[in-house]
């Protein structure tokens, strides 16, 4: 399941890149944990369309506390303090 599950995230790395040009790619969430970062990579070499480069692509760090600071400048952007 995973190596199919990883197909998918490869494609969708690879169109990201192509449409928005990122300078990083940053995976995050419970299935990247058991993802081959090594093989992401090379996958993406394999297929890229036209890039001069594939730009880093790094796991999330700290992945526990992000989603809380997200939650946090969500409530600040869209209620302010209140």
């Amino acid at each position: 399941v995973r190596n199919q599950v990883m197909r998918y995230v490869i494609a969708g790395i690879h169109n990201t890149i192509v449409y928005w040009s990122p300078s990083c790619v940053v995976l995050g969430g419970g299935m990247t944990e058991s993802f081959d970062l090594d093989q992401i990579k090379q996958s993406l070499e394999q297929m890229r369309f036209r890039l001069p480069q594939l730009p880093e692509i790094v796991f999330a760090a700290d992945t526990d506390t992000n989603g809380l600071y997200g939650g946090l400048a969500y409530l600040q952007t869209h209620f302010g303090n209140q």
